[in-house]
C-alpha cells in the first residue's frame, strides 16, 4: 500500500519516526482505496488530500468530502461524493482522569447530565468522539466545540446537533474498545453505507 501514496504522503510515512502511526496512514488509505471502489474509483499516486477535508483525484474533475481518523490499531474514514461537511473521529477506549478532562471539554449541561448518569468513562468518550467529529466537520478549533452544548448524544446515539448556523447528523457507534462518532450537515439525505 505504501506505493500507493502520493509523493507528499509518502514522504511523510518515511519520515514518520512511529511504526504504529505509519501503520495508521496505511490503513486509512487502504479503507479509502476500498471506499473510493464503491464509486467507480480507484485511489493511485495522483492524488490530493486539502486539510483533510476534500479528495482530489488525479483528473481533477472528481472530488470528494473525506474525514480520516485513527486510533490504536484501528482507523476509520467517511467519504462523499456530495459536497458535505462531514467528520469522524475513533478513540481507543483508556483509563484516565475523566473527571478532571470533562471539566475540561464540557458544558454546564453535560457535566449535570455526566453526574446524574455515573458513567463518566461512557460518557466521556461518546462526548468527546462527538465533539473532535464536529470540529472537522465545521472547520473549528476544537477548543470551540468546549462550548457546544453536546448533551442530547448522551442519550441517543443518533441525534442531531447545531452549532454555528448548521444542524449536524450525529451518529455514535461501539466498537469493541473503542467509540466512534460520525457528524454530516443535514442539509441533504444522506445515505451512509458501512464498508
Amino acid at each position: 500500500m505504501a506505493a500507493q501514496l502520493n509523493e507528499q504522503e509518502a514522504h511523510r510515512y518515511v519520515l514518520m519516526k512511529s511504526k504504529r502511526k505509519q501503520q495508521q496512514m496505511l490503513l486509512s488509505r487502504a479503507l479509502l482505496s476500498k471506499a473510493l471502489a464503491h464509486f467507480d474509483c480507484t485511489l493511485n499516486r495522483a492524488y490530493e488530500i486539502f486539510n483533510y477535508t476534500t479528495l482530489i483525484l488525479d483528473n481533477k474533475s472528481q472530488t470528494f468530502a473525506i474525514s480520516i481518523t485513527h486510533s490504536g490499531d484501528m482507523a476509520a474514514i467517511i467519504l462523499s461524493d456530495q459536497p458535505l461537511r462531514l467528520g469522524i473521529d475513533i478513540e481507543q477506549i483508556k483509563k484516565r482522569n475523566f473527571a478532571e478532562l470533562a471539566k475540561e471539554i464540557c458544558t454546564k449541561t453535560e457535566l449535570a447530565l455526566i453526574k446524574t448518569r455515573k458513567n463518566i468513562e461512557a460518557d466521556f468518550y461518546q462526548l468527546w468522539t462527538v465533539k473532535e467529529s464536529l470540529a472537522k466537520a465545521s472547520l473549528r478549533p476544537l477548543t470551540d466545540l468546549y462550548q457546544c452544548d453536546c448533551s442530547a448524544v448522551l442519550m441517543h446515539d443518533r441525534t442531531s446537533i447545531h452549532w454555528h448556523g448548521v444542524i449536524y447528523t450525529v451518529t455514535c457507534l461501539n466498537l469493541q474498545g473503542y467509540k466512534i462518532a460520525i457528524v454530516i450537515d443535514s442539509k441533504e439525505k444522506v445515505l451512509l453505507k458501512q464498508i
